[in-house]
C-alpha cells in the first residue's frame, strides 16, 4: 500500500527547555498544526522559550512564552515555519494575498486596527474583517505572510463559520495546507 500525500504526520520537534515538552498549549498547538497540515509539508521545528509575551517564528524555530502563548498561537507560529520551509506554500500565500489586495495600497496596521503596531507595519485592508476575520491577515512582509497562519486559527476555531463567511479564503487554506 502506497502512502498518500494527504496522510497526517508528526512534526519533528527539538525543545530548548524540558518544561516545554509537557506544556499543554505547546502540545495542543503542535496537534492542531499536525491535524490540518499535510504530512509532506509539516516542518522540522525547534521550540524555544521566550520571556516576551509575543510569540514569534524565525527560520526553523518558534519562540513561545510558557505562560502567555495559547495553543492557537503555537499552531500559528508553526504555520509560519511551514511557509518558511516550503517555498511553494509561501509563494501560494503571497499570490493569494496579492489577489485579495486587488490593487489596494498598503495601510498602517496601527491605523487599521487602533492597536500599538510599529509605524512600518503595514497591511492590505481587503475585506478580512467584513468576512469574519482580522485585518492582520493582510499584513505585508518581504518574505512571509499571515494568510495561512490566520487561516489555520480560523479553521481550528470554527470551520463552519469560516467556510460560510469567507469561502474563498477557507478553500485556499484547506487546499494549501492539505496540498490538494
Amino acid at each position: 500500500v502506497s502512502q498518500s500525500r494527504y496522510e497526517r504526520g508528526r512534526i519533528t520537534v527539538k525543545y530548548n527547555s524540558e518544561d516545554l515538552k509537557t506544556n499543554p498549549n505547546v502540545i495542543e498547538g503542535i496537534a492542531i498544526a499536525e491535524r490540518y497540515t499535510s504530512k509532506g509539508i509539516l516542518p522540522n521545528l525547534s521550540v524555544n522559550k521566550t520571556k516576551s509575551q509575543r510569540a514569534y517564528a524565525i527560520i526553523n524555530s518558534i519562540f513561545v512564552n510558557d505562560t502567555f502563548t495559547s495553543s492557537s498561537t503555537v499552531a500559528h507560529e508553526i504555520t509560519h515555519v511551514t511557509e518558511m520551509q516550503n517555498k511553494g506554500v509561501l509563494q501560494a500565500a503571497m499570490d493569494f494575498l496579492k489577489k485579495r489586495a486587488d490593487g489596494q495600497r498598503p495601510q498602517s496596521l496601527k491605523s487599521l486596527t487602533g492597536q500599538n503596531y510599529r509605524r512600518e507595519e503595514k497591511a492590505y485592508k481587503d475585506k478580512w474583517e467584513e468576512l469574519g476575520g482580522r485585518v492582520y491577515t493582510g499584513k505585508i512582509y518581504p518574505d512571509a505572510t499571515e494568510v495561512l497562519t490566520m487561516g489555520i486559527e480560523r479553521l481550528h476555531r470554527d470551520p463552519a463559520e469560516f467556510l460560510k463567511s469567507d469561502p474563498e479564503f477557507f478553500e485556499f487554506v484547506i487546499r494549501t495546507l492539505q496540498q490538494l
